[in-house]
């Protein structure tokens, strides 16, 4: 069985990209509005100072909404059983540069327990493997980016797995 967030991660993608090229083209209006208005006959200018507060403002709204983004912990989370031996999770960060992708393969035989902590609207998930006679706890996943229902299912598919 594979549980993953592609509907997510696509979306959160092209919001992105649609955010990028909306700031881009507000940054050229605020720019060449002199020369747009020229154009069209119209003599009202804008100072440079307007215009490097406008074009100030939009980076800045834009440069928010990805810091917030970011600090939200949206990952793009893989997990899957079909390997015979192994539960396997591949994760990133879902941003646009500096991805580093981790993947955590934990034998059935030596798979403890699991965790789903939700707090302060963070769920992170919590793997514990078993190591000779101790219990290893893996760093946390974010699985902010999970609808209730992928929630569900991973919990179904982790709990499968947990010793009898």
């Amino acid at each position: 069985m594979v549980i993953q967030n592609n509907s997510f991660t696509g979306k959160s993608k092209i919001k992105r990209m649609i955010s990028f090229v909306f700031v881009i083209i507000c940054s050229s209006i605020f720019l060449f509005w002199d020369v747009a208005l020229y154009e069209f006959g119209v003599t009202y200018s804008l100072s440079w100072i307007q215009t490097l507060l406008f074009t100030t403002l939009v980076f800045g709204v834009y440069g928010i909404i990805v810091w917030l983004r970011f600090r939200k912990k949206y990952y793009f989370v893989y997990v899957t059983d079909d390997d015979n031996e192994n539960l396997v999770f591949r994760f990133y960060h879902i941003r646009t540069f500096g991805k580093k992708f981790n993947t955590y393969k934990i034998p059935f035989i030596k798979f403890h327990s699991f965790e789903i902590n939700q707090t302060n609207g963070n769920t992170d998930l919590y793997l514990f493997q078993k190591v000779n006679n101790s219990v290893a706890k893996y760093p946390p996943i974010s699985l902010n980016a999970y609808s209730q229902e992928e929630l569900h299912d991973l919990r179904e598919l982790l709990t499968n797995y947990l010793p009898k």
